[in-house]
């Protein structure tokens, strides 16, 4: 009993781990992504500012 409850400890700790891993990952990953698309909507603007 004693050594499937550690399991169990063991269990929730690693999906905790997974889980903060992948939020850190996709916040980065979207703040990249979000980055990009600002960058490229700003460039857009810029463009058709100066062609009008």
């Amino acid at each position: 009993m004693n050594n499937f409850s550690c399991t169990i400890w063991q269990f929730i700790m690693f999906g905790c781990t997974c889980l903060c891993g992948g939020i850190s990952l996709g916040v980065t990953i979207g703040r990249y992504i979000w980055k990009r698309e600002i960058d490229k909507l700003m460039f857009e603007e810029s463009d058709n500012n100066e062609t009008n």
